[in-house]
């Protein structure tokens, strides 16, 4: 729409970009917004990925369940989740 204006025989603005402005203010604050978002989702990734949970040893050794933080479960491992405890999104519940 910007480019639009600048060419004087599409333009009913003589050629000047009027719209330039209020749009560029419009996608800079856009900008502004979302890094901000994505900081404190970054923040919270973070924090939520160092919670504890207990895990089933792939070895079955032990009586006990053993704790890892979230970050270092990966696929296949069996998580033990109890009583009002969050649950991730990416584990399926069997």
């Amino acid at each position: 729409l910007c480019i639009l204006q600048v060419i004087p025989a599409v333009s009913n603005t003589a050629g000047t970009p009027t719209v330039a402005i209020p749009l560029t203010f419009v996608v800079v604050c856009t900008a502004i917004k979302d890094a901000v978002e994505d900081s404190r989702r970054r923040k919270s990734d973070r924090l939520e990925n160092k919670q504890l949970v207990n895990f089933v040893p792939l070895d079955g050794a032990g009586t006990k369940l053993p704790s890892k933080v979230w970050r270092d479960v990966r696929v296949g491992e069996i998580i033990c989740v109890r009583n009002r405890e969050f649950i991730p999104a990416d584990c399926i519940l069997l």
